[in-house]
């Protein structure tokens, strides 16, 4: 007995040195790795609710925001955040974000088909105490244990010191193994997290890609047919009533597909960030009546009256993308409307006129108003039956509405019709500067001076665009390729004006041509573009060159309207250089 007491004593020193070694190296291995799954933690949830965000920052919902927020300030170790927007507003702040606390900062990103876009940025404070708690609780545990183990063994035998150094090593040879599982499974985690963004990133660069080889090809045999069809309806007689009937069906079938192939390019252009707003003071009656004809063929085939309250206003915006809104917002509601009427009018609000669009349709229930500004999102029920469309036209109007900074409303009730509104600033009425009379080429020249001058590779776009001009009685000529072009503008003298299609044979394009032509006879003539494609490139090109864009397919009389529009002759003595 004495000499187990005496060896415990000479024992005991160095064990219980080793032990509080090997205690403190656990606690210490622990903190560090605490710390470590801590900061990984933080950067996962940081990168976690700024993509969560993406879609209430970009629909502006501060209630999903501040859900999102308190969800966050739920998690461990976050003791508050904030979302702030572009501009630095405050938009939801939760919890104690005070600058004397770390914060981690995250931009809010909008990921395009080819280019991100920042929305705004998450901001949240942060604790790393817990670490450093467990650590002196897990040192005060350790050298609790300790001391328990140095009292048991004073009063027990060598066995019993063993048996628990032999339990300690287990516990540490268990929690390795359960961190090394745990590393293991993240790391798989975040590869296939990996691999799903690059296919879903293939997926959709093939999905741009596809639409802007289909939309050319698909515009080309479609622009052909209009022209050509309105051609044939020219030259019918007045008793040929049946022959007429079939060409309207023909055309309003036409016009059906056009406009689905505007909405891809509409949404394509949108969802790239490729279109750019030009403002300037118009009339809003030139929309209104614009859109109004366009839509008078489907309202009729439907027993609808579409009427409008006369207007003198003027508005500030983005023609085009103006009259998209509007047009987007009527053909949606002649769509859901079985009987009754459309009315489009404006009312003045302040220092801006609000644009409506009142329907007698169907009407949109509750649950379902936020929901048809989302992509391919349609109503169910009779109406949905056989009706054409991709479910897209109201994400343009979104889309559109806010790049303009157009306030849009929505008022509806079920079986009672629908009305949308867009609000914009009022325009400053201006003056029209007279168009310049047209000069014809000196008798007996031989010359076709001032004729429109046609460049497209595609045979019957090209004489169909012709054969519709001469019967609008505008001298025209043709071209399939750049020399031809050229040598008809050498021998005829400036072009009245230059329709071209981007697209022709060899490696120049058709604007390349156009600017050719501008240097060939040493002033500025005007031109129209006549294009089918959505390659977000081109189309920044387009807008850069300041030339009219037309999409095919283009009606007949919106082309001849364009041409008579813009057609003036080359004034010598103002000679200009190629456009940009």
């Amino acid at each position: 007995m004495n000499f187990g007491l005496k060896f415990l004593q000479i024992l005991l020193p160095p064990v219980a040195v080793a032990v509080m070694i090997l205690s403190l190296t656990s606690a210490y291995l622990g903190y560090v790795e605490s710390r470590d799954t801590l900061d990984e933690r933080l950067d996962e949830l940081a990168a976690l609710y700024g993509a969560a965000l993406v879609t209430p920052m970009w629909n502006l919902d501060q209630a999903d925001i501040r859900h999102l927020l308190e969800t966050l300030v739920a998690e461990p170790d976050v003791l508050g955040a904030v979302v702030l927007a572009q501009d630095g507003r405050v938009l939801a702040r939760v919890g104690e974000t005070d600058p004397a606390n770390e914060t981690l900062v995250r931009p809010i990103e909008h990921q395009g088909a080819l280019r991100s876009q920042q929305l705004g940025t998450l901001a949240f404070g942060v604790s790393r105490d817990r670490p450093m708690t467990s650590f002196l609780a897990q040192i005060t545990s350790d050298i609790l244990i300790l001391l328990a183990v140095v009292a048991v063994t004073v009063g027990a035998a060598a066995m019993a010191n063993r048996a628990i150094v032999r339990e300690l090593r287990k516990q540490v040879d268990e929690r390795t193994k359960s961190l090394n599982r745990e590393v293991v499974e993240r790391r798989q985690i975040e590869s296939e997290l990996r691999a799903a963004k690059e296919a879903a990133e293939i997926a959709n660069r093939a999905k741009t890609e596809f639409l802007a080889a289909a939309s050319h090809d698909l515009r080309q045999p479609l622009q052909a047919i209009q022209l050509l069809v309105g051609g044939l309806h020219d030259s019918l007689g007045t008793d040929a009533g049946n022959a007429t009937r079939l060409i309207g069906m023909i055309e309003r079938s036409i016009g059906n597909l056009g406009r689905l192939l505007d909405t891809l390019l509409g949404i394509a252009r949108l969802e790239t960030g490729t279109i750019s707003k030009t403002l300037e003071h118009f009339p809003l009656r030139s929309i209104i009546d614009d859109v109004v004809d366009a839509a008078a063929p489907l309202a009729d085939a439907k027993g609808l009256r579409v009427r409008t309250v006369a207007t003198v206003a003027w508005v500030h915006s983005d023609r085009v993308l103006l009259r998209q809104i509007v047009d987007n917002l009527v053909q949606n509601a002649i769509r859901y409307t079985q009987r009754g009427r459309v009315l489009i009018g404006c009312r003045q609000v302040g220092e801006n006129l609000r644009i409506e669009v009142w329907d007698t349709g169907i009407g949109i229930p509750p649950a379902e108003v936020d929901r048809i500004f989302e992509e391919f999102a349609q109503l169910d029920g009779p109406l949905r039956q056989g009706r054409l469309g991709f479910g897209l036209g109201l994400s343009i109007v979104r889309r559109s509405a806010h790049l303009l900074g157009h306030p849009l409303h929505v008022r509806s009730a079920t079986d009672s019709g629908s009305v949308f509104s867009v609000t914009v600033p009022r325009g400053v009425p201006q003056r029209r500067p007279a168009a310049a009379p047209r000069a014809p080429a000196p008798p007996g020249s031989g010359r076709a001076e001032g004729a429109v001058l046609v460049l497209d590779d595609d045979e019957a776009v090209r004489g169909a665009t012709m054969a519709l001009l001469e019967r609008s009685d505008i001298a025209a000529l043709g071209a399939a390729d750049a020399e031809a072009a050229l040598a008809l503008v050498r021998a005829n003298g400036p072009p009245g004006a230059v329709i071209v299609d981007y697209h022709i044979p060899g490696p120049r394009t058709g604007l390349d041509v156009y600017r050719d032509i501008v240097r060939e006879v040493g002033c500025e003539v005007p031109g129209l573009i006549v294009s089918g494609t959505i390659v977000p490139d081109v189309l920044d090109e387009f807008t850069r060159s300041g030339l009219t864009v037309l999409a095919k397919p283009v009606s007949p009389s919106h082309l001849i309207e364009a041409v008579q529009a813009r057609l003036y002759p080359c004034p010598e003595a103002h000679p200009t250089s190629a456009p940009r």
